[in-house]
């Protein structure tokens, strides 16, 4: 039970891989995203959430590789794209920080479905739906609309 403790520390990811590690949503400190640069990034789950977000649409929209859950037994990785999800005890990961997180980095979803490769899509769509009349910086808050627009 002493391991959750310390793995649900960002010092200890920090200190242990130099991660970077930032709350995932604004003022909340249930789930810490750790930056490592372009891949090897993931969302830890630090304490049960008060919310109901699903950890596939959290890590997908964030732009994270994997969710990563504490059990009181185990590590549970989540990969957003796939429906699967692996467990490894929590005395391996406390003991062999740096294996767990090359399975990350190893491990990695399609980059062409990811959030970003998304957003440029609809954006090019939504680019050639407006014509060769309307000029970029229009094309582009237009798009900015778009996504400031509630769904629902």
């Amino acid at each position: 039970m002493a391991a959750i403790p310390i793995l649900a520390d960002s010092g200890f990811w920090s200190s242990k891989l130099g991660l970077f590690g930032v709350p995932l949503l604004e003022g909340r400190l249930e789930r810490v995203a750790f930056l490592n640069g372009s891949f090897g990034n993931f969302c830890l789950e630090v304490e049960q959430p008060q919310d109901q977000l699903g950890e596939r649409d959290l890590a997908w929209s964030a732009d994270l590789g994997h969710y990563v859950r504490l059990g009181e037994h185990d590590v549970e990785v989540i990969r957003w794209d796939l429906e699967d999800r692996t467990r490894t005890p929590i005395r391996e990961v406390r003991s062999d920080p740096a294996a767990f997180y090359a399975q990350l980095e190893s491990n990695q979803p399609r980059r062409d479905v990811a959030i970003v490769p998304h957003f440029i899509s609809v954006f090019r769509s939504l680019r050639t739906s407006l014509g060769a009349n309307v000029a970029g910086h229009e094309a582009l808050g237009a798009f900015l609309y778009l996504l400031a627009t509630p769904v629902g």
